[in-house]
């Protein structure tokens, strides 16, 4: 078996075909496109810790004062901190 590198739009049909016959997607991937359909075997192995991104536009960062962009990089480093001590109790 060799590695094939697969880009994320090309996932379905590369699974379904057999040009890939594994693939490694957080679950809200993995049922958000539905490869559950090409793919039922699902192992949760935990092996990593994801914390989806926070993002907002250049131009509405840059509207905002300095004092509240310093309280969403607060947050930011806060909520991300929390979710990785939460994802270690899994």
């Amino acid at each position: 078996m060799l590695p094939v590198t697969v880009a994320w739009g090309e996932l379905y049909a590369a699974m379904q075909t057999g040009v890939a016959d594994a693939m490694e997607s957080s679950l809200p991937g993995y049922t958000g496109s539905k490869l559950y359909e090409v793919a039922p075997n699902l192992a949760l192995t935990q092996h990593t810790i994801q914390i989806n991104h926070i993002s907002i536009s250049q131009r509405t960062w840059d509207k905002l004062p300095a004092d509240l962009q310093k309280v969403v990089q607060d947050a930011v480093v806060k909520v991300n901190a929390y979710g990785v001590e939460k994802a270690k109790e899994l």
